[in-house]
């Protein structure tokens, strides 16, 4: 087995068929790919698509667990998957039938991981040509990391890069995230292709970065306060000093956009318990990073008294409107 998708399901009824026939396109002979789709508790008819599909393609295999979230469902189809490689996929986006996997695998059999550019479809129903790669090029695991592409899905990763990684259970914030900067740390080649090879859908209705509520929030900011904890935890047990400097200014620039999205949205006492909370992990005063409009809020946000204060009206005009 050469090749093995894993995609998490929840509630995804209106998306997966699609999903699926756009692997099912792909130029892949049947005894070359496994599609492992694990079914997260769905409440909709998501599991019964998948099932009428498998039944015509018995590549396709659906697995059902209690909902344990995205990251516990691809933890499961990692340990059922046969694959040399792996490709993490949403059930909410589409393969692009351009892409050729097994040409990509054979031609770059020497890299960890083959990354490629993507189309996002934005809410107005634009597509936005998203070029990491301008050309083919290879990259060493530090190199992908300045890319700050740490997707999952733009990615084939060869199996015995990943190892016993995975990915933090129970999370479905920066699990991702986490999850590329692990396998990163370790690998030597990356492998950059100046092609378009994945449909990112972030109009989906079931997309977390979508749901703005209050019980979103708590679980957001759990998670994301404890995954940039395992990255800095990640940095200073690693006796690799640039890639110390660049695990810890991608943890930086997450932190920073962490505080910006409390103080614009929700105010001076959760801005005051991340202070708390990020002091504790020994994330604030804030950090370096390497972009511009970051690095300026981050001199505002260290300014505490101030930042807080601030927060503090922001918090008092939100209420009055």
């Amino acid at each position: 087995m050469v090749l093995s998708f894993i995609i998490p399901l929840y509630n995804c009824a209106t998306s997966i068929g699609h999903c699926l026939e756009s692997i099912l396109a792909l130029d892949i002979a049947a005894e070359d790919f496994e599609v492992i789709v694990i079914d997260d508790g769905s409440k909709d008819n998501g599991a019964a698509i998948v099932r009428r599909i498998a039944e015509e393609h018995p590549q396709v295999r659906l697995v059902s667990q209690p909902n344990r979230g995205a990251s516990s469902a691809r933890n499961h189809g990692l340990e059922l998957a046969r694959g040399e490689y792996i490709w993490f996929v949403d059930a909410d986006d589409q393969i692009l039938s351009s892409l050729k996997p097994m040409e990509l695998i054979h031609q770059h059999h020497d890299a960890d991981i083959i990354g490629f550019n993507y189309i996002r479809l934005t809410s107005d129903g634009q597509q936005e040509m998203n070029v990491i790669y301008e050309k083919g090029k290879t990259l060493t695991g530090i190199e992908q990391m300045r890319t700050y592409n740490l997707y999952l899905w733009n990615k084939l990763f060869k199996r015995s890069a990943i190892g016993e990684i995975r990915f933090v259970d129970g999370t479905v914030n920066q699990e991702d995230m986490f999850f590329c900067l692990q396998v990163l740390a370790k690998v030597e080649r990356v492998q950059g292709i100046a092609q378009y090879g994945y449909l990112y859908d972030c109009t989906s209705n079931t997309s977390t970065t979508r749901d703005h509520s209050l019980r979103h929030y708590v679980k957001n900011y759990q998670d994301s306060v404890l995954i940039q904890g395992k990255i800095k935890l990640l940095a200073d047990t690693t006796e690799d000093k640039p890639l110390k400097r660049q695990l810890m200014e991608v943890d930086n620039c997450c932190v920073i956009n962490h505080f910006y999205i409390i103080f614009r949205r929700y105010g001076y006492n959760r801005l005051k318990k991340a202070i708390k909370d990020y002091s504790r992990l020994g994330l604030y005063p804030l950090g370096k990073c390497a972009f511009r409009k970051q690095s300026m809020f981050r001199l505002f946000a260290n300014c505490k008294g101030i930042f807080l204060f601030m927060g503090y009206l922001l918090s008092i005009l939100k209420n009055k409107k």
